[in-house]
């Protein structure tokens, strides 16, 4: 495990993971085009581990107020007795943490699947996906804005962005994209729908977190030469998540996407040129 290999996928990872590119897509031509080291084997789970939380503290700091009240909501209603009525706020934001929580459920059936997928995808099918991702891309920028906002969201609408971004593991698609592009088509407003996006981002990484986290343990890959690669790590994604992620938002709500696309095509040039080159 090199120094430059951690920064690349602790700046890629940062970045990928909170837009609509594929991280496991980049991490693939990573593998195959410089024979960089797997983030499923060894040393490199606690790699992928970091990654996770410095997502989940680059959303947090964008979203800071957000998470704080949804969390303060959850321990609120925990502690309230059952005889006192619940305000009305709250019970709107119990709701979206509801709803969030059920379209976190099937994602959760991705991570019995996450490794095989990850590691057997070809690239020349990664290249593929990049394409498919191009068309959610395309779908999350097109029409006009919904006007749904929390208080007309369904579960139907939870289960539908749950089960997209649980198909969105493979790489080349993007879980961002399908959640984005799911809430367009269900006609969220931009808000609601970048808020609920990152929400359910925020639970799956710091899931994601402790899975690689408990898989690196599992193994005993640990080692004190991996302490400063992974605050590396840490530091980078969170600092690359936190300005990619303001950014983003800054696009996403004047559906500015084009740049997106033309970069997955790119992606998926690029990633079949490498297969091409590797036979």
């Amino acid at each position: 495990m090199k120094l430059w290999e951690v920064i690349l996928y602790a700046i890629t990872g940062g970045i990928a993971e909170l837009l609509p590119i594929s991280f496991g897509g980049h991490v693939l031509m990573f593998r195959n085009a410089f024979r960089s080291f797997s983030l499923w084997e060894g040393e490199g789970l606690y790699i992928r581990a970091c990654i996770c939380l410095g997502v989940v503290i680059a959303i947090y700091l964008v979203y800071h107020r957000q998470s704080r009240d949804h969390g303060i909501t959850l321990r609120g209603l925990g502690r309230r007795s059952p005889r006192r009525p619940i305000p009305g706020e709250q019970r709107l934001k119990f709701r979206v943490n509801l709803l969030g929580i059920f379209a976190f459920v099937p994602m959760l059936v991705s991570f019995a699947v996450l490794s095989k997928v990850e590691t057997r995808v070809s690239l020349s099918f990664a290249a593929f996906a990049f394409i498919v991702n191009t068309v959610l891309i395309y779908a999350c920028g097109g029409g006009h804005e919904g006007q749904r906002e929390d208080r007309e969201v369904t579960l139907v609408d939870a289960l539908l962005i749950g089960l997209f971004r649980m198909l969105a593991i493979v790489p080349g698609l993007s879980s961002v994209g399908a959640s984005l592009c799911i809430g367009r088509a269900r006609g969220f407003s931009n808000r609601f729908n970048l808020r609920f996006t990152y929400l359910i981002t925020l639970i799956y990484e710091l899931t994601a977190f402790f899975y690689f986290l408990f898989l690196a343990m599992l193994r005993g890959s640990f080692a004190i030469s991996t302490l400063l690669p992974c605050v590396v790590t840490v530091m980078l994604s969170a600092v690359a998540g936190y300005f990619t992620l303001l950014y983003f938002r800054h696009l996403f709500m004047k559906n500015h996407l084009r740049f997106f696309l033309y970069y997955c095509i790119d992606a998926a040039a690029i990633a079949f040129i490498i297969s091409i080159l590797n036979g």
